[in-house]
């Protein structure tokens, strides 16, 4: 005894993001978001060590090590992102 489902939408939540793009100002701010974040991976904010310097290891003393690495390397996230942003725009 299987109900008839041929009524129901076919439609789902999951399908929505794949089919439709959102709309261009989110588009638009978000990648303004990440823009912002990709400036920050090269400005100095803890003892005058950017997190880019934190991954080529030039931290004050010549003490960088490897958590220097992984403290830093997640601001690089972003650069993925700029690209992923700006094929959702065109």
């Amino acid at each position: 005894m299987a109900k008839d489902l041929s009524d129901t939408p076919k439609e789902t939540v999951s399908s929505w993001s794949r089919e439709e793009p959102g709309p261009g100002w989110v588009n638009a701010v978000m990648l303004l978001t990440w823009l912002l974040a990709g400036v920050v991976a090269f400005i100095p904010f803890a003892f005058d060590t950017s997190p880019w310097d934190a991954v080529t290891l030039r931290v004050p003393g010549n003490r960088g090590n490897w958590w220097h690495f992984l403290a830093g390397a997640p601001f690089f996230l972003a650069f993925p992102m700029f690209w992923l942003r700006l094929q959702s725009l065109f």
